[in-house]
């Protein structure tokens, strides 16, 4: 007689095959409830579906990250929208951001205090080491200078950032000043990120075009600030103009990061929940 080796199928209550979450998404639950936000199965499976597991089997994305919140189809979940995916860590919503199904985006002077410092909590990232972004819906390069993402101390340890500008993107990392590289209107969601793996030069990314800045990174190591989104924190304080477009996820990691498979799988989740 031969041994069934048939895999053996676990059912739920319903009859239907009981859903295997993945390490990530069991340790991002857990960290949640923490922080004392909720999250339902439906929200958590769409998520592992899409973004965790793939990531997982990636093997550049999961192990190469400091920090990694999503936004974007949590209503009703605010909690785990501020939970990092990473760390047990809750970010701090200043002044009221907009928040709904597409993400979080400014309220006149709101932003997010995302609670990471870059030379103390950056493990992943680091000076001439790093990948950081955001994902943003419809963005427009039409008005200087709005703040998405980043921190900046210019009198010591420069600057780790990323601004939209008139037909432009201002990106600074690891720098003591802004370079840009032209950019026009986008539809849908879009990945705007920066990456540096040495110290001599940098790439500012809009989508899968990545353009080399010849630029030095700074004499300083990288500012130990509390990163912000929606805006900068500049010195300790909001630096001007804040973001105005939805924010459905950001990160900071390493420069093995693989940028471009994460924000394809975080374009497949927004598509399958409809954002």
């Amino acid at each position: 007689m031969f041994a069934d080796t048939r895999k053996t199928i676990l059912f739920s209550n319903n009859n239907k095959p009981k859903y295997i979450y993945s390490v990530w998404a069991l340790a991002w639950k857990k960290n949640i409830l923490n922080q004392r936000g909720t999250i339902d199965d439906s929200n958590l499976q769409a998520i592992d579906t899409y973004i965790f597991k793939p990531a997982l089997a990636n093997g550049n994305i999961y192990n190469q990250l400091d920090r990694f919140n999503i936004y974007a189809g949590l209503v009703g979940h605010q909690g785990a929208a501020r939970t990092c995916t990473i760390r047990n860590t809750s970010i701090t919503r200043v002044n009221s951001p907009t928040f709904d199904i597409n993400g979080y985006k400014t309220n006149v002077n709101s932003y997010l205090n995302l609670h990471y410092k870059l030379f103390s909590n950056g493990v992943k990232f680091q000076k001439n080491d790093n990948t950081f972004g955001v994902m943003v819906k419809n963005p427009m390069f039409l008005v200087n200078y709005l703040r998405m993402i980043g921190s900046r101390d210019i009198t010591s340890s420069g600057i780790s950032a990323l601004i939209r500008g008139s037909v432009s993107l201002l990106n600074g990392n690891s720098t003591n000043a802004f370079s840009t590289i032209p950019a026009t209107t986008l539809t849908g969601w879009n990945l705007l990120a920066s990456t540096r793996n040495n110290s001599s030069n940098y790439k500012s990314i809009i989508n899968n075009s990545e353009t080399t800045i010849n630029t030095a990174s700074g004499a300083s190591n990288v500012n130990d600030l509390e990163v912000y989104e929606l805006t900068i924190n500049g010195v300790g304080t909001p630096d001007g103009q804040y973001d105005t477009i939805y924010h459905g996820a950001s990160f900071h990691g390493s420069a093995s990061l693989d940028v471009q498979a994460l924000s394809n799988f975080l374009k497949n989740y927004f598509t399958a929940i409809g954002v």
